[in-house]
C-alpha cells in the first residue's frame, strides 16, 4: 500500500517503537535498469508491471515516521523499507 492516507493511518496506529515494513520490487538505477525490458516478462506472473518505477513507499514512510532505512537486493530490483515510530513526545504525525 503506498497511498499516503493509508501510510498515515498505519503510522498513527503504530505503538511507539512499532515498525512499518514494506518489501517490494523497484526500478534500479544504473546499468541494471537497462535489463528491465528483458526481465519484465518474468515478473508479470506476479502482477508486476512497469509502474513499479513510480512507486516510492519509502517516501511516505519517511514523511509519517521521520526515519526510514531502505535495503536493496538483487541489483536494486528488490528492497525492504523499514520505518519505526518514535516515542509519542518526540513525534507528531503530519496530516
Amino acid at each position: 500500500m503506498e497511498s499516503r492516507s493509508g501510510t498515515r493511518r498505519g503510522a498513527e496506529a503504530l505503538a511507539p517503537g512499532g515498525r512499518w515494513v514494506v518489501a517490494d520490487l523497484k526500478l534500479p538505477t544504473g546499468w541494471a535498469q537497462r535489463l528491465l525490458p528483458l526481465l519484465l516478462p518474468l515478473f508479470q506472473p506476479f502482477a508486476v508491471s512497469a509502474d513499479l518505477a513510480t512507486r516510492h513507499p519509502w517516501e511516505s514512510i519517511a514523511r509519517y515516521l521521520g526515519q526510514v532505512s531502505v535495503e536493496e537486493s538483487y541489483f536494486g530490483y528488490t528492497y525492504v523499507a523499514i520505518g519505526e515510530r518514535q516515542p509519542a513526545e518526540a513525534q507528531s504525525i503530519p496530516g
